[in-house]
């Protein structure tokens, strides 16, 4: 069986929740990387990038976007989710913590933060090895990089990749929390969903913390631990909540926005990654005290040349 070569931070069935006939979205993105375009475009067209993840981590993905593309449907099924099965909300959440680790960002980041420190290890060891790296056929330690950190730190971020979008805990925690699927019919305008989907507080762990992620035009979901925290946004007028949520949405995402149509054309415009939050990886690179990749350096454009 071939490895399929486009490989879908936004599932395709995460994205056809908004489309018109369940034929087309609307993206809106730029090109140019300043002016803001909208085509209407089958979710399979986009929300990918060539070769992203290895063969494992693929599969891993697959497996949780399988399981969580049921979980969803189940989700807005559901009367109440409180009273999910503990095995279907173990999947809605292992698939809201692959969205915190998939984008291109997140792997870019992963890439520059075990290079970072796969680099420091190898220097160590070549003060501590140097006789044995020149007996091997190395003139320095920078030989030795140049010839071994490309495989290596790809084996590296793969490694993490899958370590991190099946961490237990994490999974846990999203699942343990008080839910909530806050109808928004009644709002005049529509729920946006960006490549940056899931927007939470800083860490997860603590007593007021919470995330929200839209999961069609008309519904979304909220995950707190505080009922009091669940019980305030779902309290809130319609039309305000979408307003506030559709600027989050806009304002953090990468490089595309999702609508079932132009409508909100000047508004994404006007907002369009204006005020992007750190991603989960950069977090984890804060916490360790390394560098945090510039999305407008070289290796962040050539780590993301191929996302469509």
């Amino acid at each position: 069986m071939s490895i399929p070569i486009k490989h879908h931070y936004l599932p395709v069935f995460y994205m056809a929740k908004w489309a018109v006939n369940r034929l087309e979205v609307c993206r809106f993105s730029r090109p140019d990387g300043t002016n803001v375009i909208a085509r209407r475009k089958n979710p399979e067209l986009f929300g990918y990038v060539e070769h992203l993840y290895g063969p494992l981590e693929l599969e891993v993905i697959k497996q949780i976007d399988d399981q969580g593309a049921k979980a969803l449907n189940t989700l807005l099924d559901a009367e109440n989710p409180r009273n999910l099965p503990s095995k279907t909300r173990e999947e809605w959440a292992a698939l809201i913590l692959t969205f915190l680790l998939r984008s291109p960002t997140n792997i870019s980041q992963l890439k520059h933060s075990v290079s970072s420190e796969y680099r420091t290890e190898l220097d160590d060891l070549g003060v501590k090895y140097e006789d044995l790296l020149k007996d091997q056929g190395y003139t320095s330690i920078e030989d030795f990089i140049q010839d071994t950190q490309t495989d290596s730190v790809e084996a590296k971020v793969f490694q993490l990749i899958g370590t991190l979008i099946q961490h237990r805990n994490i999974v846990q925690l999203i699942a343990n929390m008080h839910w909530a699927v806050i109808d928004l019919q009644k709002s005049s305008y529509k729920l946006l969903t960006s490549d940056n989907p899931v927007w939470m507080t800083e860490t997860l762990g603590q007593s007021d913390s919470f995330l929200t992620l839209p999961i069609n035009p008309t519904k979304l979901f909220v995950a707190a631990n505080s009922l009091t925290i669940v019980q305030t946004l779902t309290s809130k007028k319609p039309l305000d909540l979408v307003k506030v949520r559709n600027k989050i949405t806009v304002q953090h995402a990468e490089n595309i926005v999702v609508g079932t149509d132009d409508t909100m054309f000047n508004f994404v415009s006007k907002h369009f990654a204006t005020r992007r939050h750190s991603t989960l990886s950069e977090l984890l690179a804060r916490k360790r005290n390394l560098p945090i990749v510039d999305i407008n350096s070289p290796q962040w454009l050539r780590d993301n040349r191929n996302s469509k």
